[in-house]
């Protein structure tokens, strides 16, 4: 059965309760990281960065004291080249809840100078017991700048004692004036000529959806950066500022290999004709405003500029809806009930329309929309309003059942497609679904 509503969409924290007789199935926490703010952003290696952050747990069950790790990363990808900053504390986190973490660690003196992102890994010495280890860490929002360090000028030394005057002696005669020799060989050039951009001007286009929600949305486009010269170009480092409404936003450039091009790592050396692929990224800071941004490409340890593109894109203001969803498990032919929280995390106020769809493979199995509880997800939803709607599954069968759960908003814009998915683990208990698809 196929139902439709007023509601808004967003990140579901659910409660879950079993009629009796229901086999619960063993849940752990999920810890994940979410936000942040970096300071300062532009700093020399030694000295501190502070990382203001947030960990989630969206779990029914609470997760203990734990760490969480801080990487250097020169790709925003974590892996075995990342430079491990540090650990930071992090406090208990109850369940569908969150807490906030802030930590200062190091910049280590052997960094290059360069642009970096910032890695938090949640649980990073494996004390949590989690459903699912692998969405812990996340690339923090921002460019880490990391500038070349500029000694000190030595002081003028003291000066040595005058020698004595030597005597004078007589001019002699002037020698012949010599015939001028030829002219020199022409000598090579003193800086390697510019690379180029494909394309050679960029714009992102326009955001359609509210920076407000935690996650990584984000405008994004790829560049190719060619060495059109006949010698190979002097080692490269990347760097991307960006502006709205005249301040500071989250723009930055990526190494990114594309078709088959490498990325253009620091200090790589194009050779002759070949290119290197960047990823450029833009998740504003601001509800409106235009990115006016540039991305500069000099040689590595200099201000020297070797290639420059300005970046535009547009932000546009509307509702933007998400929305999570339980898991069910229970005894066959008993009704599992919970909720889906669904909310608004645009800019501005909207309905939406949801339907959940059983696969017809599935015809002894039932998601649906449980119309013997409050629906609360009924009218036009605020910035940041929530609503929930009651749903139940069943099953004569055992076995894992999925269906889908769709947001539209009211435009007609299908903002989220999520599965749900249920389980019966056992045919213990008889099969009465038939008589409580519809109650």
């Amino acid at each position: 059965m196929n139902l439709r509503a007023t509601a808004v969409a967003a990140a579901a924290f659910v409660v879950l309760t079993l009629p009796a007789g229901a086999v619960a199935k063993p849940v752990d926490a999920d810890l994940k990281v979410r936000g942040s703010s970096l300071s300062p952003t532009s700093l020399v290696p030694g000295g501190s960065v502070t990382a203001k952050f947030v960990v989630l747990n969206p779990s029914k069950v609470a997760a203990p004291k734990s760490k969480t790790r801080l990487l250097l990363s020169i790709d925003s990808r974590s892996d075995s080249s990342d430079t491990v900053l540090g650990t930071v504390a992090t406090a208990k986190v109850a369940a569908r809840n969150k807490t906030k973490v802030s930590g200062a660690v190091l910049i280590p003196d052997r960094i290059i100078a360069g642009s970096y992102r910032l890695i938090a890994c949640a649980d990073s010495g494996r004390k949590v017991s989690e459903s699912d280890e692998k969405n812990n860490c996340r690339t923090l929002p921002g460019t880490l700048l990391i500038r070349p360090v500029t000694g000190p000028t030595g002081g003028t030394g003291p000066t040595g004692p005058t020698g004595p005057t030597g005597s004078t002696q007589p001019t002699g005669p002037t020698g012949p004036t010599q015939p001028t020799g030829p002219t020199g060989p022409t000598g090579p050039n003193g800086t390697t000529s510019p690379l180029t951009f494909s394309p050679s001007t960029l714009t992102l286009g326009s955001l359609a959806y509210s920076f407000t929600n935690d996650e990584a949305f984000a405008a994004r486009r790829q560049l190719l950066l060619t060495n059109p010269n006949s010698t190979a170009a002097l080692p490269l480092s990347v760097q991307a500022l960006g502006y709205q409404n005249s301040s500071l936003t989250s723009f930055f450039a990526i190494d990114e290999a594309i078709e088959g091009h490498p990325g253009c790592g620091e200090g790589l050396r194009l050779q002759p004709g070949a290119s290197c692929g960047l990823t450029v990224d833009w998740a504003p800071r601001h509800h409106s405003g235009d990115l006016n941004g540039q991305v500069n490409i000099t040689e590595a340890g200099t201000t020297r500029s070797m290639a420059t593109m300005r970046v535009t894109a547009s932000y546009l203001v509307r509702p933007y809806f998400s929305g999570g969803v339980p898991s069910f498990s229970a005894g066959r032919g008993i009704k599992d009930r919970d909720v889906i929280r669904v909310t608004n995390f645009g800019d501005v106020p909207d309905a939406v329309s949801y339907v959940i769809n059983s696969r017809p493979s599935d015809a002894l199995a039932r998601f649906n929309v449980d119309p013997t509880r409050t629906n609360t997800c009924q009218g036009s939803i605020q910035p940041g309003g929530s609503c929930e709607i009651p749903v139940y599954f069943c099953s004569d069968t055992s076995g894992t059942f999925r269906s889908s759960f769709q947001l539209t908003g009211s435009g007609g814009r299908n903002d989220e497609l999520v599965e749900l998915r249920g389980t019966v683990p056992d045919d213990s208990d008889p099969g009465l679904c038939a008589g409580i698809f519809d109650p």
